[in-house]
């Protein structure tokens, strides 16, 4: 009764005292009193509140009490106070007004640190006392962060006359240039970014509590010089710009959030009011109307200013040329209906984002991206969005294969979303299974997001089909892994696919840690469950998979087949996941393995599995006899089958079980494998006793003696790779005689299988390399040395044989690859000072110019796919970087020696090979410049003399192109220069060498020096100078090279310019003194198509004119650059006689057209990236 006591007394009370919007501006007990929906927001400051005690009394200003506030109700997002509040309190603003004095607004802004929300309150009040001053400020701001530091006047302000105002901006820009602000760290970018942006917020939100928002003047002039800044032909102008006008946007819709939120408690105050039956309240209903009626001005006038921006700015520069000014666009629409969706949730403004995600810049369509999917997150939206998303679905479904991975990965996020609100089928999404192998992880793991999403819709339809006495856990457990296998046989049912979507799902499907339930599927066990062969095979593929990844074992990427270090905890899943899938294989993998031996696809998964297990529980729980069923059906197979895959995983599952069982398990397992080997080696010689007898026309893969030999090799080759050493067994060293007699008659020329050599070679190789690896000082004799060293070279003489035969490429592929690895492992330099130097060999140089030959012969054959315009394959690509990669170690491990012309092909090579290998030459001369720099260097020059003797050989078709191969050689070697560190040789040893090549013969190498030493000659200190001065002189001692000859040119050149240099050890303290020049600030870039004129003058239509070409001008290729402020501005002071005039004088040298080159190639910058020679395309 009290309470409704006073609240009708207030109501009949002739002046009613009105709050903010936070209940915090009043005491607790007279809030506790008040009904919460009574309250109005005015424009008033945070820390005063207005209260009239008559109804035609002053208003009297009341402090809020001292003391911690109270505590604050929970208000619904959008209703918090715009009004500017000081973060700090009270007793911190006075510091930080003292820092703020003597600061101007943008100073500021830039400054941040708290300082902005002070700032805009400082203005605040110069706004009252003279609002022109106050608007030149903030206009003035706008200028500063465009990069134009002109300050706005009084009177300009006062005139209005913005098109002439933007117009002499831009014209002191091009004149003078400008400073970007927006430079450095990424870190400050978004330091100042936010500050700008949070300026702009507080302002907008100071306007509207100080009510002037609808008064037609600090808007419209802030507005007018914005829109005006928004279509410079300035780039920084059209950026800055559009940002501050978005952000008003942006702020001006919390301001119609509050309003409309103060509107609406207002409106029902006064239908309370109404439904009284006391008619005392009449004041009350005034009063309520008055209110209702002011905030329906302030209303309108707000979203008339929404209308405005959007119009002006935001219609407008969406499609400008620049991409970020696209984006600034896109992102902030994606604002505007996220907070506004009762206004901007409409497909006439929806759309826009549908447009956006097809842009030419990948930034764009992220950020549309962006934007729609946070409409998508909320269920509510998507009903208002249904005939957009139907319209624009396939722009979307398109996106999953775009360019740029972060889009793509965006695109796949969001049609995730559509897919849970049922907006698309699982057909239509079918591209992003694709993806799923891809190498980006972030678009892998979204992929996983989408294929789980679809996989979870399609076990709750299949669910039904299973038995209804199961328990649910089993049936969708069980559904589950039938829709991944069906996932599996129509992605190609292969072991890689099956990697790469179980590291994708493993974390969501509860499903692939259930071994039982896969192994019942396998056994046939369950009617529901039964699988044909395809699906069988996906299954085991499937399981294999899952046992790696449960057990910790990387399944894709660089480091895939290692275990990853990973915390305590992960371990201990790693190993319980181990103990469980050991407890369920030791029932059922024997079984398993025996229903599918036949099938040599099925073999490899059933070996992995068989490795992934944890052989001590087999000892632990007296499992010996299920251990030997399995090493015994291990062994059946690897005798059983002749593919390669599977003998390679039989063999990998052998040698496991020998290296990680328990005690006697071990002994068992070891006695198996020699049992095996020695009847391996053994059948191999009597093949190889066959094959050495049959004729030439019976060596073929048909005859049972071949085949035999064949599968031998391969099964002899994977034991040894995987780590079982043969040489210590019984007639190891008679089967490899053999081997060396079969490759003895390949290199003479018998028509052996290329299949049958290439094992061959391998398996001598590692028989060789483990015969040096089981050399030690108490056993290695002299002897065994020799043996090891004759054996050695006939084996590098055959290779070298087999490499000048005609023989196919992948044969001599393969003995190139052995001809490296066994001239690096048995070099010379390798054991010297070791007790294996008398194991050694220096290769002779007819050796490495076989190795040459080859790998540039491999070069060559993938030069001339590119030259034909071709795409090359992953595989390609990996035979030329491992090509490359061969050959050019032996140079780091000086396994060469005396023989620098292998690394001066090398370089010369860079010129025209593929981007991988020249990488690896790359890393190839990083790691000389620690261990032999000064053939590193000798090497470089002699690459660059070679070039240019080539070039200037060369015949007219082909100078282009060689120009640019020297020109590309002559970066790289000074790119190396630069990154040398201490042991980097001197510009005076450079120089010298550089100038005797060029006068050497005559004038025929004089433009070699405008080629290759212009970087070097601007590293010249004034004293070194002096020194190369007299190296110049000692050359052409006796030419007398003339001024004014054409051939002597670049000579007389250098020598001038070095001159100039020498002159400067003298005048040097005297510009020291004399300089007060200041650093010329970063020009500003713009387009160049629009350069000003002195005389241009802009009226609106040409304004308007000028947008549209801005707006429909396509974008410029990433790889062009835009002319600087200097040369456009050159080109429009030339008056047009000189243009004809100087377009008929002769071509000046190099040196001669700027002074100022070689202090620009001395800069710590890196020199111009020549054009690039392939044009990069994404390979899927």
């Amino acid at each position: 009764k009290i309470e409704g006591f006073v609240r009708r007394a207030r109501c009949t009370c002739t002046t009613r005292r009105v709050c903010s919007d936070e209940a915090g501006t009043m005491p607790a007990t007279r809030r506790s009193a008040r009904n919460v929906e009574r309250k109005v927001l005015v424009d008033k400051h945070p820390d005063e509140v207005e209260e009239k005690i008559e109804e035609d009394g002053p208003p009297k200003k009341i402090r809020k009490e001292e003391g911690p506030s109270p505590k604050k109700k929970k208000t619904q997002e959008g209703k918090k106070s715009l009004e500017p509040t000081t973060p700090n309190g009270a007793g911190k603003t006075t510091d930080r007004s003292i820092e703020l004095k003597g600061l101007s607004l943008d100073e500021a802004v830039q400054q941040g640190d708290g300082l902005v929300e002070l700032a805009v309150k400082e203005w605040a009040k110069r706004y009252k006392e003279n609002r022109s001053s106050a608007v030149a400020e903030v206009l003035s701001l706008v200028n500063v962060f465009c990069g134009c530091p002109a300050k706005v006047t009084v009177e300009q302000v006062r005139e209005g006359d913005t098109d002439s105002l933007v117009k002499n901006l831009v014209d002191m820009v091009v004149e003078d240039g400008g400073e970007d602000l927006f430079v450095g760290s990424a870190k400050e970018k978004r330091a100042l970014r936010t500050n700008f942006l949070e300026f702009w917020d507080q302002l907008a939100r100071q306007a509207f509590a100080m009510g002037v928002v609808s008064d037609r003047y600090l808007v419209d002039k802030i507005l007018d010089h914005v829109v005006g800044m928004s279509g410079a032909i300035v780039r920084n102008f059209r950026q800055v710009a559009t940002l501050a006008g978005v952000q008003l946007c942006t702020s001006f819709i919390k301001c119609c959030l509050s309003l409309e939120n103060s509107l609406e408690i207002s409106r029902k105050q006064l239908n309370a009011e109404v439904r009284k039956k006391n008619k005392s309240n009449s004041n009350s209903i005034s009063s309520l109307e008055k209110t209702i009626e002011e905030l329906q001005k302030k209303l309108s006038g707000i979203q008339f200013y929404l209308k405005d921006t959007y119009t002006r700015i935001f219609a407008v520069r969406y499609r400008d040329r620049d991409e970020v000014t696209r984006s600034t666009c896109v992102d902030g629409l994606g604002q505007w209906i996220k907070l506004y969706p009762r206004e901007y949730l409409k497909d006439e403004y929806v759309k826009y984002l549908g447009w956006s995600v097809t842009d030419k810049d990948a930034g764009v369509r992220g950020c549309a991206l962006d934007a729609l999917s946070a409409l998508f997150e909320d269920e509510e939206n998507f009903t208002s969005l249904e005939l957009f998303t139907s319209n624009f679905k396939d722009r979307f479904v398109e996106l999953i294969m775009d360019v740029d991975n972060q889009v793509s990965a965006k695109a796949v996020q969001m049609l995730t979303r559509l897919i849970q609100l049922m907006a698309l089928e699982a057909e239509e999404v079918s591209p992003v299974y694709d993806l799923m192998l891809e190498e980006s992880g972030p678009l892998r793991k979204a992929a996983s997001h989408l294929v789980h999403t679809v996989l979870v819709q399609n076990v709750a339809a299949t669910t039904s089909k299973f038995g209804k006495g199961k328990q649910e856990g089993g049936g969708r457990v069980d559904a589950e892994l039938k829709c991944i296998v069906d996932l599996l046989v129509e992605q190609g049912n292969d072991s890689t696919v099956a990697a790469y979507f179980v590291d994708g799902l493993f974390e969501k499907c509860e499903s692939m840690i259930q071994w039982d339930r896969m192994s019942s599927a396998l056994l046939c066990e369950d009617e529901s469950m039964k699988l044909t062969e395809e699906q069988a095979t996906a299954m085991l593929f499937l399981m294999a998979a899952c046992a790696k990844k449960a057990t910790g074992i990387q399944l894709v990427g660089k480091e895939a087949g290692q275990r990853k270090s990973a915390a305590k905890n992960q371990k201990e899943i790693w190993r319980s996941n181990k103990e469980s899938l050991t407890v369920s294989m030791i029932k059922n993998l024997p079984n398993i393995i025996r229903q599918h031996q036949v099938d040599v696809e099925k073999i490899p998964p059933m070996m992995q599995v068989l490795q992934t297990l944890d052989l001590d529980m087999f000892s632990l729980k007296r499992q010996e006899k299920v251990f030997n069923a399995l090493i015994n059906l291990a062994k059946e197979s690897l005798l059983k089958h002749s593919a390669v895959d599977s003998i390679s995983a039989c063999s990998g599952a052998l040698l496991y079980c020998m290296r990680e069982a328990p005690g006697d398990l071990k002994s068992e397992c070891t006695l198996l494998v020699t049992e095996c080997s020695v009847d391996l080696l053994s059948k191999l010689i009597k093949y190889s006793d066959e094959l050495l007898a049959m004729k030439d026309e019976e060596l073929h893969v048909d005859e049972p003696g071949v085949f035999a030999f064949y599968t031998s090799t391969v099964r002899l080759y994977e034991l040894q790779h995987q780590g079982y050493n043969l040489h210590a067994l019984e007639k190891a060293n008679s089967c490899f005689d053999k081997l060396g007699k079969v490759l003895l008659d390949a290199a003479e020329g018998r028509p052996y299988m290329d299949q049958i050599i290439q094992y061959v070679v391998v398996n001598i190789l590692d028989q060789l390399l483990w015969r040096l690896r089981g050399m030690s000082p108490e056993s290695a004799d002299s002897r065994s040395m020799d043996n090891l060293k004759g054996d050695c070279e006939q084996f590098i003489a055959s290779l070298e044989s087999v490499l000048g035969s005609n023989a196919s490429l992948d044969l001599k592929d393969t003995c190139y690859r052995a001809l490296t690895d066994i001239l690096l492992l048995f070099g010379f330099e390798k054991h010297r000072g070791t007790f294996l130097e008398p194991v050694g060999t220096q290769p002779l140089e007819s050796t490495v110019k076989a190795v040459w030959k080859h790998c540039l012969s491999v070069m060559e054959r993938h030069r001339a796919q590119v030259s034909a315009e071709e795409e090359l394959s992953n595989e390609d690509v990996q035979k030329c970087t491992e090509s490359m990669l061969a050959c050019t170690r032996l140079l780091v491990f000086d396994a060469i020696i005396d023989q620098d012309w292998l690394l001066v092909e090398a370089l010369r090579s860079l010129t025209w090979v593929t981007q991988a290998v020249e990488d690896v030459i790359k890393h190839i001369c990083q790691a000389m410049k620690r261990t032999n720099p000064d053939r590193l260097w000798s090497a470089c020059f002699g690459a660059l003399e070679a070039a240019f003797d080539d070039y200037q050989s060369s015949s007219k078709k082909e100078k282009k192109r060689k120009k640019e191969e020297l020109a590309h050689l002559i970066h790289f070697v000074n790119a190396q220069y630069r990154t040398f560190g201490s042991n980097k040789p001197s510009i005076l040893k450079v120089l010298d060498r550089g100038i005797k090549f060029a006068v050497s013969d005559g004038t025929r190498r004089v433009e070699y020096l405008e080629h290759a030493l212009v970087y070097f000659a601007s590293k010249v200190s004034p004293i070194e100078a002096k020194d190369i001065l007299q190296v110049m002189e000692q050359c052409v001692e006796g030419s007398n090279p003339s001024t004014n000859s054409k051939a002597w040119k670049s000579f007389v050149a250098l020598k001038e310019y070095l001159v100039e240099k020498s002159q400067e050890a003298t005048n040097a303290p005297a510009a020291l003194e004399n300089n007060t020049d200041t650093p010329q600030p970063r020009k500003i870039s713009f387009a160049n198509e629009y350069t000003a004129s002195p005389a241009y003058t802009r009226s609106e239509q040409e304004h308007n004119t000028l947008d549209k070409d801005m707006r429909q001008h396509p974008v410029q290729e990433s790889g062009s650059k835009r002319p600087s402020l200097f040369s456009a501005q050159r080109k429009l002071e030339m008056p047009s006689e000189s243009l004809d005039t100087a377009a008929d004088e002769e071509r000046p040298s190099h040196f001669e057209v700027s002074k100022r080159s070689y202090e620009d190639a001395g800069s710590e910058e890196d020199p111009p990236e020549p054009a690039p020679r392939h044009r990069r395309r994404r390979i899927r």
